[in-house]
């Protein structure tokens, strides 16, 4: 590049790039007063190759966002109650899903589970699974409403994550959860949450 500027610049000048600004060397003009002449021309190309060399620098890659959209408990009830083909999963533990109580209608793949409390690596699967086994004609199993639903809406963006990246396009979470978060007394339910809303639930 740079010596392609030497050979467009006037007699006796130079182009430096000094900190990836191209600035041209004091000379003389070509009457031999000196001066910081540079013809029009070389101006307007030196300013183009500026812009292309900083948009090249900052140009950062485009990171889709595939985290799961969030509903309230009361539009995830309305939902499940109008779309027949969205289905409600309840990703928490087995012992939060009996005890604790669950959403009427849920089906439980827990994300973690107990006693190793490691993620399920046949998640993703069981989640098709249930949507092949229900309402939803196979072709539209990517494209049917997944609402993912834990105790306070952490873990199902993890677990959403993962459906998106495995090609379901209509991934969602309960943005409170079942129990909602904690309150100043470290209590849950009393704050937000499935069952603070009344919604219906059910236990072991």
């Amino acid at each position: 590049v740079e010596a392609h500027r030497r050979r467009q610049a006037p007699a006796g000048r130079r182009l430096e790039i000094r900190r990836g600004r191209i600035t041209p060397c004091q000379g003389k003009r070509p009457g031999g007063a000196p001066g910081a002449y540079v013809h029009r021309a070389l101006q307007d190309e030196r300013a183009r190759l500026y812009c292309h060399l900083r948009g090249q620098l900052t140009q950062t890659p485009i990171v889709s966002d595939t985290r799961p959209r969030k509903l309230t408990c009361q539009e995830t009830w309305a939902l499940l109650q109008e779309d027949n083909r969205s289905v409600l999963i309840d990703i928490r533990s087995t012992m939060e899903f009996l005890f604790v109580g669950h959403p009427k209608g849920a089906v439980h793949i827990p994300w973690m589970d107990e006693p190793d409390w490691t993620v399920n690596p046949h998640f993703v699967t069981d989640v098709r699974k249930v949507m092949l086994g229900g309402a939803t004609p196979h072709d539209e199993i990517k494209g049917a409403p997944v609402v993912l639903i834990c105790r306070s809406g952490k873990r199902s963006i993890d677990a959403g994550k993962s459906l998106t990246e495995a090609g379901f396009s209509e991934v969602l979470m309960v943005d409170e959860g079942f129990e909602g978060d904690l309150d100043e007394d470290h209590h849950r339910g009393s704050l937000g949450g499935w069952r603070y809303h009344g919604l219906p639930w059910e236990q072991c």
